[in-house]
């Protein structure tokens, strides 16, 4: 099954949040690109063409993987994931987190079961071969306890489920060994990877990490490097437009990107001022307060007032100069009416999530154009969920502002 980047009409959100997982998995055809050994390619191949069938799988047949589409409309209720999530938390409906977390867990089965296949050696509980993992039996036993508790499905539900893609489990004395009869060599690159993963720890850095997470095998080759087209990979064709058109703005602001899968960061002097984030969050109840916003540009100098005792007396407002330095550069612009009304609309603002940045119910108390909302903490975000003509500019004029901050 092609996962096309540019569809837009799924069956149910179930379907999309599959397509939007299954999506981000980097071309294989580009992946293997510098790969010479045709060992390695046949190895990588199987572990791709596996998780890319584990997802087709799981979007023609959620029902199986008990994502039942009509339960999530009733869970929905109308309202897009992240609203749902936010409501549930506030309510404390616990009936509700538990089928967004579980949702959430069954919706990456197998990416699940391959992080555990490649776990860490040193705990007893993995050993991976080129062909095959063994398990000794508290370590199977300790992986049937995390499938019950994280996707509640028993050791039936959970050899069924592993059937439906070719693994097979056998009883080899004390030990559990499983294969694949359909992809065999899956194991070797999962063990590749692994490898990469250990060495960008040692290095400290995070972007070997990250193509590990999203299957580009050529980070398996020497000096590996994340491009600029290489991150856009998963954009539907209108935003990858949009964007690569900021990539040149930014350019002309003299500021700095830096590049990871599905991720890009444009710094000035070293600072942040704007991100692209290619993924989204459909499940994660732990991630519900954040927006899923596409591009998202920081004004790091930034304002609020202290923290509340009793609301609404905030008490005095925090550094009322870079409030007024960025109100003053709004106002100068010859848009000014329509980005006041941009920022108010796109500022990041606390979603009532529970998290710990901000004093509840509703966040950090901040002014601005003479209006008053929250955010999660200090900073002062905003984002959008896409590009087109009309935020562009308003992008654009938003990052000039934060630049001229230094």
């Amino acid at each position: 099954m092609i996962f096309s980047k540019n569809e837009t009409v799924f069956p149910s959100v179930i379907h999309q949040a599959v397509w939007n997982s299954a999506r981000l998995i980097f071309p294989l055809e580009k992946s293997l690109s510098l790969i010479k050994d045709e060992a390695v390619k046949i190895a990588c191949s199987d572990l791709y063409n596996l998780i890319i069938d584990g997802y087709e799988d799981i979007y023609n047949n959620p029902d199986i993987y008990g994502l039942e589409p009509a339960d999530a409309e009733d869970y929905l209720s109308g309202r897009v994931w992240s609203k749902a999530i936010i409501l549930a938390l506030n309510k404390k409906d616990q009936i509700a987190l538990d089928y967004f977390k579980c949702a959430e867990q069954r919706l990456h089965f197998f990416r699940f079961i391959c992080g555990k296949f490649s776990a860490d050696n040193t705990t007893d509980i993995i050993y991976i071969q080129d062909n095959h993992v063994r398990f000794s039996k508290d370590g199977y036993k300790k992986l049937l306890s995390l499938l019950k508790k994280h996707h509640n499905f028993d050791k039936e539900s959970f050899s069924n489920l592993m059937q439906r893609l070719s693994f097979v489990i056998i009883l080899d004395n004390d030990d559990l060994v499983i294969t694949n009869t359909k992809y065999p060599n899956m194991f070797k690159a999962l063990k590749l990877l692994k490898g990469v993963d250990l060495k960008q720890k040692i290095n400290k850095t995070n972007t070997l990490s990250t193509a590990c997470h999203f299957f580009d095998f050529r980070v398996l080759t020497p000096d590996y490097k994340c491009t600029f087209e290489d991150a856009l990979y998963s954009l539907d064709d209108v935003n990858k437009k949009e964007l690569i058109r900021l990539d040149s703005f930014f350019a002309s602001l003299n500021m700095k990107r830096e590049c990871k899968l599905n991720h890009v960061e444009w710094k000035f002097k070293g600072k942040k001022i704007v991100k692209y984030e290619g993924t989204k969050v459909h499940f994660d109840i732990n991630k519900s307060g954040n927006a899923n916003n596409l591009i998202t540009v920081f004004i790091n100098k930034t304002w609020s007032f202290n923290w509340p005792l009793i609301p609404p007396n905030f008490g005095g407002e925090k550094n009322t100069e870079n409030r007024i330095i960025f109100e003053s550069a709004v106002e100068k612009l010859p848009n000014a009416d329509d980005i006041k009304v941009f920022c108010l609309k796109h500022v990041k603002r606390c979603r009532q999530c529970g998290c710990l940045y901000a004093p509840p119910p509703r966040g950090h108390p901040k002014v601005m154009f003479g209006k008053i909302f929250y955010t999660c903490g200090g900073g002062t975000n905003f984002g959008v969920e896409h590009l087109t003509s009309d935020n562009f500019n308003f992008i654009c004029d938003l990052a000039k502002i934060s630049t001229e901050q230094y």
